[in-house]
């Protein structure tokens, strides 16, 4: 099969690496990619911008895809599915209705309120006084977060303990020019506490198998500070959640969700990802605390994607496959397979400057300087904002590359994983050390 992955992150990265593994797969074309990306096998790389829908298109028919799959959200955002399905191409992603889930907060928020999918008590308002009226008169002392409707790249989340920092972020959004995020349209809801998730379900528009849980650090700091980022780090785990709390995650979120967007004639097809809040505390465990979904998105994550791949066991191709052409329903519960008894650690390296909120700028065009490492040390980094000159790697954007560690438990995973990162050196490289910790 000749595959197109679309996208040009540590994401992409990693799915085209599982991809080269399946036997199946003869060719890969990655659209824009990355230059690291062509250290794997099989794969090739096309330099059309991930907006361009028609050049797209006209690549993958030129390719002869057997098979597209989407790893960022605009293109799904900007119906890239549509466009590739009437060419009669397999892809797997949601149509750009489906893919509202994740392009509007409005829309999720609302679907969920229809579908009695728990989340965060939530107001939406489409003008900025309106939102300030509502902060001085709104009775939520645990703190509030305030969202961008749409798709902000990770930027566009604000999380407030107080009400001085809950106004500076409805001013930040909808007036503030110096603000890289702006938006016609916010969401305040009320601020959850306890342990967050990033769940996975596999989806054919009618059916869903889950594929994968996973522990992503959204803030650029140690400790949980600083600002909301695309993503610093992941851990993937064999034990957690437990059977009993996973078993809930489907009944609760993945199925109503499922069934929800067919009854709404939206068929949801490809990757459903569910960002949830698991409400522990005060003698409450995990599998019977409350537990409420804080976004969804309609693709893998990044950086989540990175630590589940390095412990999928299987052909990854079979269920992607099944998926986007409407089969999930013949496959059987040992379909997607996870390596068991292992924990693998992502940690991402990214430039001065990110996540560049107040367009202070990024310092880039830094040369990567990478010491001698073994076949599989090299094989662990997945490279994303880099780009080559004059014979050397540089850093193009804010999320340079992450490394990966796999172990029998976290530490031994955070151990591998850090080793990688002292073999890695560029000029204002900024990374968190509590991967796997908190």
């Amino acid at each position: 099969m000749r595959v197109v992955v679309l996208g040009s992150g540590g994401r992409e990265f990693a799915l085209a690496k599982k991809l080269s593994e399946s036997p199946a797969v003869e060719k890969i074309l990655v659209i824009p990619g990355n230059v690291g990306l062509l250290q794997i096998n099989k794969v090739l790389l096309q330099a059309i911008s991930i907006v361009d829908i028609a050049k797209i298109v006209q690549a993958t028919i030129f390719f002869g895809a057997d098979l597209v799959i989407v790893g960022p959200e605009t293109p799904l955002a900007l119906g890239v599915v549509d466009e590739l399905e009437r060419c009669g191409i397999l892809i797997l992603g949601p149509t750009k209705a489906a893919s509202q889930l994740e392009s509007s907060k409005a829309f999720a928020k609302n679907f969920m309120k229809k579908n009695k999918i728990p989340t965060a008590p939530f107001a939406i308002f489409q003008e900025e006084a309106a939102a300030h009226q509502y902060l001085n008169f709104c009775d939520m002392p645990e703190g509030v977060v305030v969202k961008a409707d749409g798709l902000a790249g990770g930027k566009g989340v604000f999380v407030c303990k107080n009400a001085e920092e809950a106004h500076q972020a409805v001013y930040d959004l909808m007036a503030n020019r110096k603000c890289a995020v702006s938006a016609e349209k916010i969401i305040i809801e009320k601020r959850l506490y306890g342990r967050e998730i990033s769940a996975f379900a596999l989806c054919d528009g009618e059916n869903f198998i889950p594929f994968g849980y996973a522990t992503d650090y959204k803030q650029l700091c140690d400790g949980g500070q600083g600002p909301n980022t695309g993503g610093m780090g992941s851990m993937a785990s064999h034990d957690w959640p437990s059977k009993k709390l996973r078993q809930r995650i489907s009944d609760l979120v993945f199925a109503p969700t499922v069934e929800g967007m067919r009854k709404a004639q939206i068929p949801f097809k490809g990757i459903l990802f569910a960002g949830l809040m698991i409400e522990e505390g005060d003698g409450v465990g995990e599998d019977t605390a409350e537990l409420k979904v804080i976004e969804f998105n309609v693709r893998f994550g990044d950086p989540e994607c990175q630590a589940l791949m390095a412990l999928y066991a299987g052909d990854i191709l079979i269920p992607l496959v099944a998926a986007a052409s409407g089969s999930l329903k013949f496959m059987d519960d040992g379909a997607v397979q996870f390596h068991h008894n292992q924990v693998a650690i992502h940690v991402v390296m990214a430039s001065a400057g990110y996540p560049d909120i107040y367009d202070g700028g990024l310092l880039l065009n830094q040369k990567i300087l990478i010491s001698e490492m073994s076949a599989a040390e090299q094989a662990a980094v997945a490279f994303s904002g880099v780009s080559e000159q004059d014979g050397h790697l540089i850093n193009s954007s804010g999320r340079v590359l992450g490394v990966t560690g796999v172990g029998a438990n976290c530490q031994a995973a955070r151990e591998i994983a850090y080793s990688l990162i002292d073999k890695i050196k560029f000029k204002g490289a900024h990374w968190r050390g509590d991967i796997g910790l908190i």
